[in-house]
């Protein structure tokens, strides 16, 4: 089976959990970038968003599958769910452990470069799944998912920082 048969197989898994990897961990790198964070803490909450983040939604993604075939009268082999479960892991924290690197590698300036890199991966991944499932043309699903994203970080920096301003003030 080729890359882009496989892509093909797995591209709700693979999309839902790339753009969620995105988008839970540059939330929490907003969020603690709001609150005032030092990069050492960033770095340690995001890493754990990954990891944990991706582990839970891989196994939801195992009984969500497994359940929703039953419900249906039909039975779904454990393998078949485990491998749409791998999907969404390999997915969600490639996709979630970039937003960290700029931290990692200490870049100056890390929360600018680690929000235009989110920005271009949520233009990348929308404009990827406009090309292979949607009715939606690219550059509308591109933009859909950058704004969409976006948002959710927004919000999430807002928050930090609202709240650093309430609980440690």
């Amino acid at each position: 089976m080729s890359i882009t048969e496989i892509f093909k197989k797995y591209i709700g898994e693979i999309t839902y959990g790339a753009i969620d990897g995105l988008v839970t961990t540059f939330a929490v790198i907003a969020g603690s970038v709001g609150a005032g964070f030092s990069r050492d803490v960033i770095i340690i909450l995001a890493l754990a968003n990954v990891i944990a983040d991706g582990f839970s939604m891989s196994v939801g993604c195992f009984f969500s599958v497994k359940n929703g075939k039953r419900s249906r009268g039909k039975s779904v082999e454990d393998k078949v769910c485990l491998k749409k479960a791998l999907a969404t892991f390999l997915a969600f924290t490639t996709m979630g452990m970039l937003p960290v690197i700029v931290y990692l590698v200490n870049m100056p300036e890390p929360f600018i470069h680690s929000s235009v890199l989110t920005g271009m991966l949520f233009l990348l991944i929308g404009s990827w799944k406009g090309f292979i499932e949607s009715s939606i043309p690219p550059i509308k699903q591109a933009f859909n998912t950058l704004v969409f994203g976006s948002a959710a970080c927004f919000l999430s920096y807002v928050l930090g920082s609202l709240l650093q301003n309430i609980i440690i003030k």
